[in-house]
């Protein structure tokens, strides 16, 4: 018997359809345990009306997006939190450059 292991798939950075949209995968992340997608519709990223989603794997090959409002909106500060920290960072290692 041989053990079964979970195939991981880098998402950042990459497309996917879903839902006839062509989603752009801004990040990939945990929280609580469960994996999600931080992705938003590449036909909105142009405009003032941003679509935004999170999606969570059903499956290999189907994702289900975040309905629950208060779920969303814990996974969008948790986007946040650390989209700000990764650019201060980024500012302060060009800080120290100089």
């Amino acid at each position: 018997m041989g053990l079964r292991e979970s195939l991981t798939v880098d998402w950042k950075d990459k497309t996917i359809e879903y839902q006839n949209k062509t989603i752009y995968i801004v990040d990939q992340f945990k929280y609580n345990g469960i994996e999600y997608l931080y992705g938003c519709d590449i036909e909105t990223i142009n405009n003032k009306n941003l679509e935004v989603v999170f999606l969570v794997r059903v499956r290999d090959d189907l994702f289900e997006h975040v309905e629950d409002e208060e779920l969303f909106n814990e996974l969008l500060m948790h986007v946040a939190g650390k989209l700000v920290s990764e650019k201060i960072v980024e500012v302060y290692k060009e800080i120290n450059k100089k």
